[in-house]
């Protein structure tokens, strides 16, 4: 798309100063100011100089139509406020903009903002982490972007060593410019999740960006991409609202371990296909004259991108032929990862171990068991478990 193309200006022209004479100097800083804390936690209650740095008297060029002017970031009533508004007299943009960025860069964590975005055509309210040339590094970016025309739909995007169209466009299902919500992402090695209010709603797994990122917020009215924010109209000023900005830290990507479901408490049969015995042991009764069974165990712990699977299970009646396992994602998604063969008539303790190759957070494990018509019993007790092995685990 050619709005991405264009967007290079950003990693351009971030920190560039143009002088009378017309030269431009660029500085160059090296990323190496990297926050090292666990969290960080920004209220807007104030500009602290000492976390935040403000864009002011240049311009992205390009698509941005505006000046960045300190004098359009505001502080009041536990909020910071974003303006668009005409810019001075004598200046080469017509309109002037807002920007915010940390001192320090960030890197694999959770990001969250809470805010409330402008709703006119042609401008775009946004919460975003960014890296380039100007920094030292390839340009790495990670989106959360608001285009006026349309607040009850938000785009996210990624760009990583300059390659974007990565756009997902999610329907809220409400007006964020009515009210302040939360939006964030989590970003990972493997993976960037999207979040509003705490939910998530999208998963990106290709190309992610490897390199740490200043989190920015701005607000800016769009020229030449029509097509994308519509025409801006000229309105100002207009204004962004953002209460405040977090960051928490990955734990250790290196530390893999284990977990298992305890059949006894963490698994349920669908209750249109079995029944529970109530006897001492438990057993689950199986009467479907179309063969299939589904036991659903929901994990304690999110399992972040398992590597194998060692189950181990007690028929004790019945003629299993076969069983089918799958996965299913914190979004609901399923996904098969392997099928048991059994003989006819066989009973008993069964132990199988499963590879996979899933790269994604699994919170439930699904068995299809694959029987005669006739009654299968089946009974958990502590030796009945399913351990996922070689996998990260998360709260």
């Amino acid at each position: 798309m050619e709005k991405l193309k264009s967007k290079i200006v950003k990693c351009i022209l971030l920190v560039i100063t143009v002088v009378i004479t017309g030269k431009v100097n660029i500085v160059r800083v090296e990323a190496t100011n990297i926050f090292e804390g666990e969290s960080f936690s920004q209220r807007f209650d104030y500009y602290d100089p000492n976390t935040m740095e403000i864009a002011d008297g240049w311009s992205n060029g390009s698509m941005f139509n505006c000046t960045w002017r300190n004098s359009n970031v505001r502080f009041n009533n536990g909020s910071m406020n974003l303006f668009i508004n005409n810019d001075v007299s004598g200046s080469l943009t017509r309109y002037s903009g807002a920007e915010v960025r940390t001192q320090q860069y960030f890197h694999y964590g959770m990001y969250e903002v809470k805010m409330k975005p402008i709703k006119n055509d042609g401008v775009v309210s946004s919460f975003f982490t960014y890296t380039g040339p100007t920094d030292g590094t390839p340009w790495d970016e990670i989106d959360i972007e608001f285009l006026g025309r349309d607040t009850t739909k938000v785009q996210f995007n990624y760009f990583t060593n300059g390659e974007g169209d990565h756009e997902y466009v999610y329907d809220l299902g409400f007006d964020a410019s009515n009210t302040s919500h939360t939006y964030g992402f989590d970003w990972q090695k493997d993976h960037i999740t999207w979040y509003v209010d705490g939910n998530p709603v999208y998963t990106a797994t290709k190309d992610i960006p490897t390199h740490a990122g200043k989190i920015m917020l701005n607000v800016w009215p769009g020229t030449g991409v029509d097509d994308w924010l519509k025409p801006f109209d000229g309105k100002t000023p207009i204004t962004a609202q953002y209460d405040y900005m977090s960051f928490k830290k990955s734990a250790s990507t290196s530390q893999q371990t284990s977990g298992y479901i305890n059949w006894e408490t963490d698994a349920a049969w669908d209750q249109y296909l079995l029944e529970k015995d109530n006897s001492a042991t438990t057993v689950y009764r199986h009467n479907r004259k179309d063969q299939w069974a589904y036991l659903t165990g929901k994990l304690s712990n999110q399992v972040t991108n398992p590597k194998k699977y060692r189950m181990k299970l007690n028929f004790i009646e019945g003629n299993i032929l076969a069983l089918t396992v799958k996965v299913r994602d914190i979004y609901g998604n399923e996904q098969e990862i392997g099928q048991v063969s059994y003989s006819d008539y066989e009973k008993g303790m069964k132990e199988f171990e499963l590879p996979v190759d899933y790269v994604g957070k699994i919170s439930q494990i699904i068995l299809m068991i694959n029987s005669n018509p006739n009654q299968l019993d089946l009974r958990y007790d502590a030796d009945c478990r399913v351990e996922i092995l070689d996998a990260g685990l998360s709260n």
